[in-house]
């Protein structure tokens, strides 16, 4: 580094080396300083030393001319310029310190647009609310001050802003469908008519089933199988299940009655002619052929006491009665011994046979000598015993009243 030392009565110093000469070099306002950083140096003269400022004394060609400089005027603010460097004047960048500000190179008219970008502003952060002091934001306390000075009559007819009941009707008549009618003069919203399976005048709410509208698919399910339709309590009331077995439903089904009877299987006397009386547990109702009269000749006959009574036929001495009611059969046989066999014919010895002339004809028996036939008819029996001191029926005569099947 070269430096001349500033002389008596001197008032510049000439710096000639490549670093920027700064206080500690002692320079003053109008120092000479020959930057050989630069090819050609060029040379430069201090100007300022707060900040030290070093301002070319040569013009921009590198030949003579005007050395110039900038700097921030005011005394308040923020300065764009920061320095000259060489012939460069250098400024600052203006650059935008949150979202809310905008800054715009306008190149077309030269100008650098600085905006508020409202978009972005949070009027919740915004200092002084608090104090409602801002008249042009409302809360809710203010807005209901202010709503309280206001009614339909601030508002156009024709702005949509407000509904007076014609427009509320009207509009609930532009939203109804075919199912609701609306009569604009009464006003009134009703219910259609109703028409089909169900049907109902306008606005009522009594509805009818129409005729032939509800199908068996319709009716409520029947609880099981086998059941009829109908009423079996007595009296007028809802309809009732009534059982109905598969015999039932096979005689239902039946075309007439011969194919009823053949379900039913009935022999040919269903299809006779005639009177027939009684019933199917055989009690006699006056015309069926039936002995009614038990008669012993020199006994007390034994009478039926009704249609339904029952003789008892006791056994005597030296006779066995059984019965067997699987065959629907009474053997009578002698205890002494002998067959079970009946006989339909009944023989003595040198007097004619009696012959039975029906399976329900009546032997009458005949008391002979030394013998006593005696009938009980309250306990309808008959009793055969020896009298006069005899030894009682001989065995011929047991025989005898053994084959007759008594």
């Amino acid at each position: 580094m070269a430096r001349w030392v500033r002389s008596a009565g001197s008032s510049i110093v000439l710096f000639k080396r490549v670093s920027t000469p700064d206080i500690v070099d002692d320079i003053t306002v109008g120092d000479l300083w020959s930057d050989t950083s630069l090819n050609p140096p060029i040379l430069k003269k201090c100007t300022n030393l707060s900040p030290v400022t070093w301002v070319s004394t040569e013009g921009a060609g590198g030949g003579g001319g005007e050395s110039n400089t900038a700097s921030n005027v005011g005394t308040a603010g923020v300065g764009i310029w920061k320095q000259k460097t060489g012939v460069d004047l250098e400024f600052k960048k203006i650059n935008a310190g949150s979202s809310k500000i905008t800054i715009t190179d306008d190149t077309g008219n030269d100008e650098v647009d600085i905006d508020v970008a409202q978009a972005n502003l949070d009027h919740g952060s915004i200092g002084g609310l608090a104090d409602d002091d801002h008249t042009q934001y409302h809360n809710d306390s203010r807005a209901d001050t202010w709503l309280a000075t206001k009614t339909t009559a601030n508002l156009t007819e024709n702005t949509n802003l407000y509904f007076t009941d014609e427009r509320a009707q009207d509009a609930v008549g532009s939203m109804i469908d075919t199912s609701l009618t609306y009569v604009d003069g009464t006003p009134l919203l009703q219910r259609a008519a109703l028409t089909g399976d169900v049907t109902a005048s306008a606005g009522s709410n009594s509805t009818t089933i129409a005729n032939d509208a509800v199908t068996y698919a319709k009716m409520q399910n029947v609880s099981v199988t086998d059941r009829l339709l109908g009423r079996s309590t007595a009296g007028a009331g809802d309809v009732e299940e009534i059982a109905c077995t598969a015999a039932g439903r096979a005689l239902l089904d039946d075309a007439d009655n011969t194919a009823q009877r053949t379900t039913l299987g009935l022999g040919s006397l269903a299809t006779q002619s005639g009177t027939f009386s009684g019933t199917s547990s055989g009690t006699n109702t006056g015309d069926q052929n039936l002995f009614s009269t038990i008669a012993v000749s020199g006994q007390s006959n034994v009478v039926a006491d009704a249609a339904s009574d029952t003789l008892t036929l006791v056994a005597g001495t030296n006779v066995t009665i059984t019965t067997d009611a699987s065959t629907d059969s009474i053997t009578i046989n002698s205890s002494g011994g002998g067959g079970g066999n009946s006989f339909q014919t009944i023989s003595v010895s040198g007097q004619s046979d009696v012959v039975a002339d029906s399976s329900t004809d009546t032997l009458t028996l005949v008391a002979g000598s030394n013998i006593t036939i005696t009938t009980d008819a309250s306990t309808d029996s008959i009793t055969i015993t020896g009298s006069g001191g005899g030894s009682g029926l001989t065995q011929p005569q047991v025989m005898a009243i053994s084959s007759m099947g008594l």
